[in-house]
């Protein structure tokens, strides 16, 4: 700032830079966020069509490696069925709540409290999501006699296991 006290070109041009990079990083962080909300929102599902990476696929999977009968087979292909048409009119309201969220006006007067109520929607989406999937297990897991409740167990672990192998792995080639 100049005696007189008027900013110097230099300084102005500075100053705007300066408060435009805090803008372009927030730009990017609101992008992000709106982008995590829709990427999840993409997949396959147990239909093969929406959903969460191909259910269906690690279900029949594990069917198989656990050896189950054609008749359980059948009884857990309908329990997932029916978890699934509930879980898509949850995973609708989720989606319209968080979309309502990225078009809110952030200068609007009743923004803050409009947050409040769609984040408690979507937390309470999340709720729902977490019940019916432990119901869905808890079915599948009455359908599966003991020997093979061991062996799905077994291979959980044996997968959890692969999982914490190959992101020890990863962290270690980006530590080189």
């Amino acid at each position: 700032m100049t005696r007189t006290g008027k900013w110097t070109p230099d300084e102005h041009q500075r100053g705007f830079f300066r408060h435009s990079s805090w803008l372009l990083v927030l730009g990017a962080v609101l992008l992000a966020i709106f982008y995590m909300g829709s990427a999840q929102s993409h997949g396959k599902g147990f239909d093969g069509k929406r959903g969460h990476g191909g259910m269906q696929a690690r279900m029949e999977k594990m069917m198989d490696e656990v050896g189950v009968s054609d008749e359980q087979r059948t009884q857990i292909r309908d329990v997932m069925e029916r978890q699934h048409e509930k879980f898509k009119d949850v995973h609708l309201q989720m989606r319209t709540a968080r979309k309502s969220l990225h078009q809110l006006d952030p200068l609007d007067g009743g923004y803050d409290a409009e947050v409040q109520r769609l984040a408690g929607e979507v937390a309470e989406n999340s709720r729902q999501m977490t019940v019916l999937m432990a119901d869905g297990r808890k079915q599948v897991w009455q359908i599966l006699n003991e020997e093979q409740r061991a062996k799905a167990e077994q291979l959980k672990e044996d997968r959890r296991q692969k999982f914490r192998e190959r992101r020890l792995e990863r962290q270690g080639a980006e530590a080189e």
